[in-house]
């Protein structure tokens, strides 16, 4: 009778144990949604770079770059000075670069008559006809330049592509990205600069 008694009473410990944990592991897998972390854009697949954007907010000023262009004309960041920039450095091998490139060839073409300069910046691995016969393929509709070292150097480090760099009126830092973005995100920043 006392084996029975201490059987129960095992039985009805191990019972109220599992429960326990099984409530724990229920309550815990659910987590409420004001702790939820918001994420940014998921990244595309080429690039390895985590998704980050920096805001200058000293405006730290553009360093100025005179680089050859795929049209054999020279490319200087100066020329553009009283114009909200984006400064794209980019490849013709670049997959995240592919998506945002028709972006940025709306966006020139919706912006530019109202202070926007958007400059192609591109890494040319593939060779200069390779970047050539990817801006005719895209239609771009605006200047790009074939990066040297120096610039590479003084905008670096450039770890991932595409990095874009936007500018303001005054040729200023305003923000960099690292990787894809979609045209809206620079619709914000064109809208603030031109304001300003």
């Amino acid at each position: 009778m006392a084996i029975k008694k201490i059987i129960l009473v095992i039985l009805i410990v191990g019972i109220a144990i599992t429960g326990v944990v099984i409530l724990n592991k229920t309550h815990k897998t659910k987590e409420p949604e004001a702790k939820k972390e918001v994420v940014g854009i998921k990244k595309p697949e080429a690039n390895k770079e985590p998704q980050r954007v920096k805001e200058n907010l000293s405006r730290e000023k553009a360093p100025n770059f005179v680089l050859s262009g795929i049209s054999g004309n020279r490319v200087r960041l100066s020329d553009y000075r009283g114009k909200v920039l984006i400064v794209d450095f980019w490849d013709t091998w670049c997959n995240p670069c592919k998506m945002e490139i028709p972006g940025f060839v709306k966006l020139q073409e919706e912006w530019g008559d109202k202070g926007l300069q958007i400059i192609g910046v591109a890494f040319a691995k593939q060779g200069i006809d390779a970047v050539r016969a990817f801006a005719k393929r895209y239609k771009i509709n605006y200047p790009v330049a074939i990066c040297d070292e120096q610039t590479l150097n003084s905008y670096g480090p450039i770890r991932g592509i595409p990095t874009t760099f936007v500018l303001d009126k005054g040729g200023r830092i305003y923000k960099k990205y690292i990787g894809y973005r979609p045209e809206e995100i620079f619709i914000e920043d064109i809208k603030n600069l031109i304001s300003e």
